[in-house]
């Protein structure tokens, strides 16, 4: 029971530093059931296990490998704070007579980056110039049209055309999704770049008490300016019915995967959402295909 008590305390100090977890090893604990979380009445070292299962449930741990590892026992686990890093977790063939898990993760979270998007400022259109565009592409199309045109051909020329006269009448500007922390202002990053020159300096003169103090200093700041984020600008915006700041809090302290995680094929790691598109296209026509062949013909009766 000792070594509960000290994986207890062990997780206690992880803990209070915010830091995702992954615990993994022999727990010698094949009488807990998982999915309910409970410990079979007939089980050896109940109390053992008991134990183990509310150290696990009190620091908020899932455990998420299913395969036994040693006959029909499930004894060796893997268990995270974080379940949305982990993509797989299986068995291989061990030196001993369990099995080997091997456990395939993430070591932070993946944020599926969002491409610039082009926002036209309306404002400062050029109205008349771009009517008079507008009219000719139309009376093109009527042509085309008259002339035999295909309903895709008719499509192309409008859609080419349209997009043309917009960006020859309407200026534009390309709009880019902020993935910085929202209390990161422009005296902090004046402080990030003075303390890369400490740093750099430091490295050549081996003498590192400037930087580190500087590091310091930046720290603080860091943390004045993210303490003065929540209690001045999300309380002020949650007061005037503002929640913006509110969300944009909650999104820079998101320790959880967003959107779809990389996938592999062949061994080889697909990133881009058009590579996962047509993985995931072809996976589910395998499968559909997999399952109409292993449906039998209707015969007449």
């Amino acid at each position: 029971m000792e070594h509960i008590k000290e994986l207890d305390k062990s997780l206690d100090h992880i803990s209070n530093k915010n830091q995702t977890i992954i615990l993994t090893g022999d727990f010698n604990c094949p009488d807990i059931n998982w999915n309910t979380m409970s410990v079979n009445q007939n089980a050896q070292d109940k109390e053992i296990q008991r134990a183990l299962m509310e150290v696990i449930i009190s620091h908020s741990l899932t455990q998420i490998h299913e395969t036994p590892t040693r006959g029909n026992n499930l004894l060796d686990i893997v268990l995270t704070s974080n379940p949305s890093l982990i993509k797989t977790s299986s068995n291989a063939p061990g030196i001993s007579d369990h099995d080997m898990i091997v456990t395939d993760c993430d070591t932070k979270p993946h944020y599926q980056s969002k491409k610039p998007r082009k926002c036209y400022i309306y404002s400062k259109a050029k109205w008349e110039d771009l009517h008079k565009d507008l009219t000719i592409l139309s009376t093109n199309i009527i042509e085309m049209y008259h002339s035999g045109a295909t309903v895709q051909e008719l499509w192309d020329k409008f859609k080419t055309d349209l997009y043309s006269n917009l960006d020859n009448h309407i200026p534009s500007k390309l709009i880019r999704s902020k993935t910085s922390l929202p209390w990161i202002n422009h005296k902090i990053r004046k402080m990030f770049k003075k303390k890369t020159r400490l740093y750099q300096q430091a490295k050549k003169t081996n003498n590192w008490t400037n930087y580190r103090h500087f590091q310091k200093e930046c720290k603080r700041q860091i943390r004045k300016a993210e303490y003065n984020y929540i209690n001045t600008t999300i309380l002020e915006g949650l007061e005037n019915n503002n929640s913006k700041p509110f969300w944009k809090y909650v999104k820079s302290r998101k320790q959880d995967n967003i959107g779809i995680a990389p996938l592999k094929s062949n061994g080889h790691l697909i990133n881009d959402s058009k590579g996962k598109a047509e993985l995931l296209i072809k996976q589910f026509s395998s499968v559909t295909e997999l399952f109409a062949s292993s449906v039998a013909s209707p015969t007449a009766g």
